[in-house]
């Protein structure tokens, strides 16, 4: 695409992916054709700069495809309401999200909680990215 991700580097788990360039640019940096790309996306010059000086990391289970779930973590996402549609989206395009995922961690339900933790988040993670979610309004469906 025109940010630079393919199905490949999209797809790619472990230390060994590389992201495009475009992914280290900030938004005045990105070509007219990267930017146009990014707001097609749903990014604007706020949300996009925004996320480099959040840094939030994720689990590992957040970079996997639904069938390299484990079992453990096929649980936790299915508690979370998450399917294998939501979850294998395609994510250049509009993508459905559960509810959960906008959820600050004291609003999920104990099943959600439990689910979460499965999938190796933490209070300190699902912090970072629900405030990276809504602060730096990132975009969602």
């Amino acid at each position: 695409t025109k940010l630079g991700w393919g199905k490949p580097s999209w797809d790619c788990e472990g230390a060994d992916c590389e992201s495009p360039e475009s992914d280290l640019k900030k938004w005045n940096g990105l070509s007219d054709a990267e930017q146009t790309a990014a707001v097609h996306l749903g990014w604007e010059e706020a949300s996009w700069n925004c996320l480099e000086a959040v840094g939030c990391a994720v689990p590992q289970s957040d970079q996997k495809n639904w069938i390299a779930l484990s079992k453990g973590e096929l649980e936790g996402a299915t508690k979370l309401a998450w399917t294998q549609e939501m979850w294998d989206c395609d994510k250049y395009t509009s993508c459905r999200q559960p509810k959960s995922e906008t959820k600050d961690w004291n609003d999920l339900s104990q099943p959600e909680r439990e689910g979460a933790k499965l999938l190796g988040w933490t209070w300190a993670l699902w912090a970072c990215l629900v405030i990276q979610l809504k602060d730096c309004q990132m975009p969602i469906s």
